[in-house]
């Protein structure tokens, strides 16, 4: 069991086409601990090498496809680095063979069949003949990254350009899949920036939080290098775990680099060993590198510190030069400012003011440093001085100290000055016809408010979004609702019936009013009282437009129609009152007319009936004649009185739709 583990991780590729050889040596090699391949071919076994590299070849020279020397110098074509070492095994031993093999560049000869204590001794011998030769080939190496690095780290003024060639040549040193630099970020506690990078330079100045690094932080902190053989069980890297899933590594090394004994910043090597870790010739390395990194560092730091003072020190300068100019440019802007501007010390007395503010105070062309503030103001205007002084918010238009009317008024603010010799900086402008313009529109406000709230019309003004704004007193009667109800809360669609309002909005834009487009003049309409009445309204109504065309406001004069329509009413009442008057005279006079008229000859027909029955000279055969006659005409009299009684206008039903006058009904 001992012997099974001499040589952990060392393999051996055997190449002949002697299973039986293959199968003696194999169990020999593994019984002493070596891995074992095997390849019946010289192309075979040249195959097996590039996939998985061999620490030594055990070659027969006689295979069935190519002559072993053949074989033996493409295994040497990769270098004394890369080239296993080559013991040759054949049944020839003459001399000639012996010289060819060694010629080819085999390392050591056997002849078949080799004896177990002499194949075994041969095999370690090479295997340690080579990894002393790679040891002092690597060392030689690392001999020169070192000089190399030397020069770079101490003549290279490019900090970026030196941590590249650092990272990068240690990569290559090492053959490792990847070797990084990171710096403390001294901006941002808790992270650090990726400096330098030997696969990646693109990703140079990156930031990575520490609290994913934790090996990092553990190094930074600790001040001393940190060998990870198996990152994946590591329990430093337990909280990360997931994030290292599928990572092209396995093995990791840190080492600190140092300033004064305080570390700046954390070497990174990472590589794929299959759990075999780093020797300690590599940490040692990665160490001796990491030294020689700090001091061109903090050189290359303080330089960019000397660096930085200087420009810093360039840019005041500039910036002084810069402030000195504005002040000029300022001082020349001020004197020809729209306003007046006057710097104050802390005794209220004025130190300066431009040309603008000496005019308007009455002082052109004189020098007014030293004069009070006060001075310049009426007397009745000390305390609301006083009171700009000490709040040094808002303003107000003071009266000057002007002689003769009429009085000018000046607007007055004092700020607060960002230079210590002046306490306040006064604003100030004549206001005089401002003031004067502003009353006289306080008066027109005023004036056309009260014409609002007096009209015994309704007026109601709406805003863009259709809210109350103004809502007069006739409104509130017409409407029910108070002005305080719906100023303000009220959409103006309240008033009208559903889709009242954008009916008015459509005739409106359609332009088919009399007014033309944006108006509505005397359109007969409803609005909603607030018990929900709908009253008759005779509507009046325009968009009011700002400077650009657009609509800001909405304006309806409602004049309430109830009134006019009663009074439209009595008079249709009255009308038809009186033509029905008129009607039941003109009947009444031609009744007594006909009645009249009727009764003569009615009259004279009753008396010959009459006088033919006192003479008997009615025959007898004529008598039920004259008696159907004389019935008649006492029927006819009685209906000439009732045409003669006919008071009114009453009518009834005829044939069909057909109406007749009533007599019995207009004589009663």
């Amino acid at each position: 069991m001992a012997a099974a583990e001499a040589h952990p991780g060392l393999r051996v590729l055997v190449v002949d086409d002697d299973a039986l050889f293959r199968a003696v040596v194999g169990d020999l090699l593994r019984a002493h601990g070596f891995a074992v391949d095997e390849a019946t071919t010289g192309e075979d076994g040249l195959a097996q090498a590039r996939i998985r590299a061999p620490d030594l070849v055990l070659l027969d020279m006689m295979l069935p496809d190519l002559d072993g020397v053949e074989v033996c110098r493409q295994f040497k074509a990769g270098g004394p680095e890369r080239a296993p070492p080559v013991i040759a095994v054949s049944a020839l031993d003459g001399r000639r063979d012996v010289d060819d093999a060694y010629g080819a560049g085999v390392d050591d000869y056997l002849v078949k069949p080799p004896r177990e204590i002499e194949l075994i001794a041969r095999v370690e011998a090479q295997i340690r003949a080579r990894a002393d030769r790679l040891a002092l080939l690597r060392e030689k190496r690392e001999q020169e990254i070192l000089v190399e690095l030397s020069h770079v780290l101490a003549g290279s003024p490019d900090v970026d350009a030196m941590l590249d060639a650092a990272a990068g040549r240690l990569a290559e040193a090492l053959s490792v899949w990847r070797c990084s630099i990171l710096l403390v970020d001294e901006e941002h506690p808790g992270w650090v920036v990726l400096a330098a990078t030997s696969d990646s330079p693109a990703a140079r100045g990156l930031r990575l939080d520490l609290d994913l690094y934790p090996e990092v932080r553990e190094v930074l902190q600790s001040a001393r290098p940190l060998v990870l053989p198996d990152v994946r069980a590591a329990e430093l890297l337990r909280p990360v775990a997931t994030s290292l899933r599928g990572a092209p590594h396995d093995a990791a090394m840190l080492f600190p680099i140092l300033d004064h004994g305080h570390a700046v910043g954390a070497l990174f090597v990472r590589d794929a060993r299959g759990g075999r870790g780093f020797s300690e010739r590599e940490a040692n390395f990665g160490q001796i590198v990491a030294n020689a990194i700090a001091p061109p560092l903090r050189n290359a730091r303080l330089l960019r510190d000397a660096r930085d003072e200087s420009a810093r020190e360039r840019e005041l300068r500039a910036e002084a030069e810069r402030r000195l100019e504005r002040q000029r440019l300022v001082i020349t802007a001020l004197d020809g400012a729209p306003v007046g501007l006057a710097a104050v010390d802390s005794a209220r007395s004025i130190r300066f003011v431009n040309a603008t503010g000496a005019a308007l105070l009455g002082r052109a062309g004189e020098r007014l440093e030293g004069v009070p503030v006060a001075a310049l103001f009426a007397a009745e205007a000390r305390g609301a001085l006083d009171r700009l002084w000490d709040e040094s918010d808002g303003s107000e238009d003071l009266p000057l100290a002007l002689p003769g009317p009429p009085a000018r008024l000046a607007r007055i603010a004092f700020t607060a000055s960002p230079d210590e010799a002046t306490a306040r900086i006064a604003v100030f402008q004549d206001v005089t016809d401002q003031a004067f313009q502003q009353e006289e529109l306080r008066r027109t406000t005023v004036f056309l408010e009260n014409l609002i709230q007096r009209s015994p019309d309704a007026i109601v003004v709406a805003d863009r979004a259709g809210r109350i704004r103004v809502f007069n007193d006739a409104a509130a009667r017409l409407f029910g609702w108070a002005a305080d109800e719906v100023v303000g809360a009220a959409s103006v669609e309240r008033l009208y019936p559903q889709g009242g309002a954008r009916e008015v909005m459509r005739r409106m834009r359609s332009g088919g009013g009399a007014g033309g487009r944006g108006h509505v003049d005397g359109l007969e309409f409803e609005i909603v009282a607030r018990d929900g009445t709908r009253i008759p309204v005779s509507l009046s109504a325009a968009m009011l437009f700002d400077d650009r065309g657009a609509v800001v406001a909405t304006v309806g004069i409602f004049h309430d129609l109830r009134e006019k329509r009663e009074i439209e009413k009595q008079l249709r009442d009255t009308t038809d009152l009186l033509v029905e008057t008129e009607k039941t005279a003109a009947l009444v006079a031609l009744a007594g007319a006909a009645a009249h008229e009727l009764n003569q000859p009615l009259t004279a027909i009753m008396g010959m009936l009459e006088l033919a029955e006192m003479r008997g000279t009615v025959p007898p055969e004529s008598r039920p004649l004259w008696q159907g006659i004389s019935r008649e005409a006492d029927r006819m009299a009685a209906i000439v009185r009732r045409i003669g009684g006919i008071t009114r206008f009453s009518t009834r039903a005829y044939v069909g739709a057909t109406e007749i006058l009533d007599l019995k009904g207009s004589s009663e």
